[in-house]
């Protein structure tokens, strides 16, 4: 199968003056083709039109700044981020990457009744917005983080199935993913830290296909696991066609409308793309087109979108 070539769709949005992107880590689309942009500086939670004419921003009020502090990763794992108190100085025996404020925005979904779910990992919980961007369900408890019932600890993304029930991957810290009835009761968890079947290493993003397989990329043991609805495993998929370092991490997946699987490759500034066995074929980017990949989403008419942190922007893709 060939691969359609990607059309870059330049100034698709307009931002007012008073507002910049910062780090862009996700973007959703719901099926009237409004638009959100998710990123970690002042207003979270930016809503566009179809046109890409700003609407209005949501979050300032619920998704609050942290002082974070991000560690460069050992060989073999991901970057560490630990949130620390104004007068709490990093531990001077390691090696610091990044430290500062931010939102910690992480990872957004518009379900088929076109309600927004966000994660934020600074304050450990999941929201869920109507589409005229009102609260209508937090999952966790803000600012508090553990493994017990009603808990996260830096929850990374969230799907839902057809059946309404949501998936959370638990993901930085806690490496195990959480199910939740439709109406937010806990049913089922899964998962621990890890490197074989049914554990993980960093569960970054999670998605849920027709038949309602769970599929979760298991970022930095680069793979993606396959798990039925109730938790079981199905299997794995490692011949991404994407090596197995930082550059080969797997930020987001997402099906797109033609029935391929399309993975936002980090720190690689890739897309790749793989059938419905797992099999690549083939990937497009480089770092000429991207600045790390973190979140993608396709639209009603088929475009691709994917939020870049390092860009601080959100590209538009017409895939033909």
């Amino acid at each position: 199968m060939t691969l359609p070539i990607p059309i870059l769709l330049d100034d698709w949005y307009h931002l007012p003056d008073h507002i910049q992107i910062t780090a862009a880590t996700s973007v959703a689309v719901d099926s009237t083709g409004q638009t959100y942009i998710g990123h970690r500086g002042d207003h979270p939670i930016l809503v566009f039109d179809r046109d890409g004419t700003f609407l209005r921003s949501m979050g300032n009020d619920l998704i609050p700044w942290r002082e974070g502090v991000v560690y460069e990763p050992v060989p073999g794992e991901s970057a560490v981020v630990e949130f620390v108190e104004a007068d709490t100085l990093p531990d001077p025996d390691r090696v610091l990457a990044t430290k500062g404020a931010w939102r910690f925005l992480h990872g957004m979904h518009v379900d088929s009744d076109d309600c927004l779910w966000v994660t934020d990992v600074g304050s450990h919980v999941v929201h869920k917005f109507s589409a005229a961007g009102d609260l209508l369900l937090t999952l966790g408890t803000p600012g508090v983080c553990g493994v017990a019932a009603g808990q996260f600890n830096q929850p990374t993304d969230v799907a839902r199935n057809a059946a309404g029930e949501i998936f959370v991957s638990d993901g930085y810290i806690n490496s195990r993913v959480v199910k939740f009835s439709a109406d937010g009761e806990l049913l089922h968890t899964w998962g621990t830290k890890g490197r074989g079947p049914e554990e993980f290493n960093t569960p970054h993003a999670i998605t849920v296909d027709d038949d309602g397989v769970v599929y979760v990329s298991d970022r930095t043991n680069f793979r993606i696991q396959r798990f039925d609805d109730s938790g079981r495993y199905l299997g794995e998929w490692t011949d991404l066609d994407i090596h197995g370092s930082g550059d080969g991490e797997i930020n987001d997946l997402q099906w797109g409308p033609d029935g391929l699987l399309y993975l936002g490759n980090g720190r690689g500034h890739r897309m790749t793309v793989l059938d419905r066995k797992g099999r690549s074929l083939g990937s497009w980017g480089g770092p000429d087109l991207f600045r790390v990949i973190h979140g993608i989403c396709f639209d009603t008419e088929g475009n691709l979108y994917a939020a870049e942190v390092k860009g601080h922007r959100v590209r538009k893709f017409d895939l033909g």
